[in-house]
């Protein structure tokens, strides 16, 4: 299913991502990319009730939320600095 949401085109794979979901998560990546950015422990706190919500693995959450981060965040983006982003980056480089 393919959908735009906040201004972007996403193309939806997984069973259980729903629109209401994608847009949580979009909207959980604008905090992080934002100049006042969630901790680390702010953002597992919102992935997991968001997995919860859902029935999903936190990993399926947390690998949607990274592409959207992603997407916003260039190599000098401040965002890069801040402890979600790097706890992020972190949990997706220990996946691969």
């Amino acid at each position: 299913m393919t959908s735009e949401i906040h201004g972007e085109t996403i193309v939806i794979e997984t069973p259980g991502l729903d629109i209401q979901t994608m847009c949580d998560i979009a909207d959980l990546a604008n905090e992080i990319s934002s100049g006042k950015p969630l901790s680390a422990e702010e953002m597992n706190r919102r992935v997991a009730a968001i997995a919860e919500e859902v029935w999903l693995h936190g990993s399926v959450v947390f690998e949607q939320l990274y592409q959207h981060v992603v997407r916003r965040t260039d190599d000098g983006h401040p965002a890069r600095r801040n402890d979600a982003y790097v706890a992020l980056v972190r949990f997706r480089n220990r996946a691969d």
